[in-house]
């Protein structure tokens, strides 16, 4: 009678394959969450610093409301390495509908208008990753 006191070459290699089959199918969607996981810090990323903007923007107006009257606002916060941000200003009826796009004016009109829209674009470079986020704000002295 022949006795087996161990596991043959083959039946090792057997197992490793086994082995390596369900790690590439444990590991290959966790490998993809990291990818995710980074797409999400930077689409956040680029969605504070769009937010920045708007309430830097929404405090310049509160605090100095001739600059709302113009459509200005003064020196933005710098923007973050690698991004490009576009801001642009619309101004609105009561109904929020769009009446045109304003640029700062040296006087304010006779009746400045009664809703502005903030709208903040952040693009970035590398990836082309593009945040919009628009915000309307009444006139802080109605």
């Amino acid at each position: 009678m022949l006795r087996r006191n161990g596991l043959s070459l083959i039946e090792v290699l057997v197992a490793i394959v086994i082995l390596g089959v369900i790690l590439a199918v444990i590991i290959m969607p966790i490998a993809n969450l990291f990818g995710v996981t980074q797409r999400s810090n930077d689409e956040l990323r680029l969605t504070t610093q769009a937010q920045q903007i708007t309430e830097f923007i929404r405090g310049q107006w509160q605090n100095n409301p001739d600059l709302y009257d113009r459509g200005c606002y003064q020196n933005l916060p710098a923007a973050v390495a690698g991004t490009t941000v576009t801001v642009t200003l619309k101004a609105l009826d009561l109904t929020g509908a769009e009446t045109g796009t304003i640029a700062c004016q040296a006087a304010a009109p006779p009746v400045p208008p009664p809703l502005q829209r903030i709208e903040v674009t952040v693009t970035q470079t590398s990836s082309n990753d593009v945040v919009n986020l628009v915000v309307d704000v009444a006139n802080p002295t109605p």
